[in-house]
């Protein structure tokens, strides 16, 4: 697999904040990694396509993805690497996805809005 050298300022290494390193990170690395936001942003996102709920915006690549993106700069991001955790998650996890997924139902519909009034020219 290829790597490629960072250096980076704040990271974490193994559970450890260090200032100022190099590491070499291996391409492919984060490929377990997910945002489970971006899952529930389209969820709500496909559910009001499919309910009439909002026709103005169509299935086209650019408005969908302008409502996600607004949708997503407004809900916190939850982050896994654990293929487990995508798929069941801790207790703490889920309480937490459901936060989200009650507060992204109100957030689509306002960046769907957004979207509506500030149409691309």
């Amino acid at each position: 697999m290829a790597s490629l050298l960072v250096t980076y300022d704040y990271a974490v290494h193994c559970g450890v904040l260090r200032k100022g390193k190099k590491m070499a990170i291996e391409i492919g690395m984060f490929d377990e990694l997910a945002n489970l936001t971006e899952q529930i942003v389209f969820d709500e996102i496909l559910e009001l396509l499919e309910a009439g709920i909002a026709p103005e915006i169509s299935a086209s690549r650019i408005n969908v993805q302008d409502v996600a993106a607004i949708a997503l700069n407004k809900l916190p991001s939850k982050y896994v690497c654990d293929p487990l955790n995508k798929a069941y998650g801790a207790e703490s996890l889920q309480r937490d996805l459901e936060a989200i997924r009650s507060e992204a139902k109100t957030v689509v519909l306002k960046a769907v809005q957004k979207v509506l009034s500030n149409p691309h020219s």
